[in-house]
């Protein structure tokens, strides 16, 4: 799995860092780590087990640290600290780097960045956008819509019809919304069963199956009708005839018009 990196420039800009190294381009240094050092063990030393991959801390302690050398030790230090390649150092308190250090960075190429804030609160805030802008993710082609109030994430390849499926889903919703029924029906013997309890109770009737057989095929769809001829029958002659078994006949209404609008 390849590694994940976040642009240093895009973290400086979330978190409002000041670039004290403002010749060298952030956008051009990467960082993969969602983790912070405060290297005060580094500083007086002792680099065993040091996590270099790490952002770089300097605070109240480290500052202190630092303000106990003299001027040569601390040129020392700081040689020895940036001769790793770490991902920067990032001054809090409004410390400002001294100028030996900023030769060193220079020279290692290694950005030196600045805040405000208190270290603790910065620290905080620093480990959760690394987590951000280092999570895992994944691009996919999709459409999102609302279907009764929940999101529903259509997927697929580009071009498959993902939009016009969500069309579809939202012209749904409006159907359902205005007290209409959704039927999951998949193959035309559960299209004409449904059918045939629509017209049950619509007309207030349960048919026989020989009544419903010899009904559907006389009346809906003859075996010689085509769909212009069923769409007249439903459009201008709604109401059919039925033989009952008993030999009886019954108007069976293929269709409610006096409430067609409502």
């Amino acid at each position: 799995m390849e590694a994940i990196e976040a642009k240093l420039s895009e973290l400086a800009d979330k978190l409002k860092l000041v670039n004290f190294t403002d010749r060298l381009q952030l956008e051009d240094h990467r960082v993969s780590v969602a983790d912070v050092n405060r290297p005060a063990l580094q500083l007086n030393g002792f680099y065993e087990h040091f996590e270099a991959n790490r952002i770089q801390m300097i605070g109240m302690v480290e500052q202190a640290y630092l303000n106990s050398k003299t001027e040569q030790e601390r040129q020392d230090i700081y040689r020895k600290l940036l001769s790793y390649d770490i991902p920067c150092l990032i001054f809090c308190r409004g410390f400002v780097p001294e100028e030996s250090l900023m030769e060193v960075a220079y020279e290692r190429q290694i950005p030196i960045l600045g805040t405000e804030r208190g270290t603790s609160e910065f620290m905080s805030e620093l480990i959760y956008e690394l987590n951000v802008l280092l999570a895992p993710s994944t691009t996919i082609h999709g459409v999102l819509v609302d279907v009764y109030g929940e999101g529903l994430l259509i997927t697929g390849e580009s071009g498959i019809g993902k939009s016009e499926a969500a069309l579809e889903q939202e012209f749904l919703r409006l159907l359902c919304a205005q007290g209409y029924e959704y039927l999951e029906i998949h193959d035309e013997a559960a299209l004409i069963a449904n059918l045939r309890r629509q017209l049950e109770g619509l007309n207030d009737y349960a048919f026989s199956d020989s009544e419903w057989t010899r009904f559907f095929r006389d009346c809906i769809a003859g075996a010689n009708d085509g769909i212009l001829e069923k769409t007249r029958r439903i459009q201008l002659d709604h109401v059919q005839v039925l033989r009952q078994d008993s030999g009886a006949s019954k108007n069976i209404y293929l269709l409610d018009k006096k409430h067609i609008h409502n």
